[in-house]
């Protein structure tokens, strides 16, 4: 995955790209009133890693590719399934398994999915903290950590992503002639 230096994935840069300033307090221009009051947007600013952000575009993107992929393929499944009838539902039970392995990945896709919300939710405590105490330096160090850990994070999203990639599409080509015909055609013509 480090072939490719400028790729937001890569391990090669990991450091320095967290900025762990806490900027001032913004001028009035940018305080809101509401009735008579005044609020400030935020009383301390700390700007999120755009690799990260970009990181977490390219996940979601896959996540939400892999997701309509699957859910086009469970369709067409449950599309094949014949009526239900005694005997001879072996090619059925195989388009129920494939069917189980697709809802797996499709739980998979919703967990990954969730990723980004929690990393903001990380990032926003680490950040208020930050904010409240910007001499610790602590907390710029979880900072710095807490966003390479995404990275990492990230980068074990992609595989989980192409391994359900890879296990949906073996079992699926294993078990193709069975979920096209799930039953044999037996029955035919008995005229003498």
């Amino acid at each position: 995955m480090d072939a490719d230096p400028s790729s937001p994935f890569s391990l090669s840069n990991l450091t320095g790209n967290t900025d762990t300033t806490v900027y001032l307090t913004p001028s009035e221009e940018d305080t809101v009133h509401v009735n008579d009051t005044k609020y400030a947007k935020h009383p301390g600013l700390v700007y999120d890693n755009p690799r990260i952000q970009k990181i977490h575009e390219v996940i979601s993107k896959q996540v939400e590719e892999m997701m309509l992929l699957s859910e086009q393929v469970e369709v067409w499944i449950i599309l094949t399934i014949p009526q239900i009838e005694d005997g001879d539902n072996f090619g059925v039970q195989v388009q129920e398994k494939v069917l189980d392995q697709i809802l797996i990945a499709d739980k998979s896709a919703t967990i990954f999915r969730s990723a980004a919300l929690d990393h903001h939710l990380d990032h926003a405590r680490i950040c208020s903290k930050l904010c409240k105490y910007p001499n610790v330096k602590d907390y710029a160090r979880a900072l710095e950590e807490h966003d390479k850990r995404q990275i990492y994070i990230a980068r074990e999203r992609l595989r989980e992503i192409r391994n359900e990639y890879a296990i949906l599409v073996d079992v699926i080509q294993k078990n193709i002639s069975k979920i096209r015909v799930p039953k044999a055609n037996h029955g035919g013509d008995y005229s003498s």
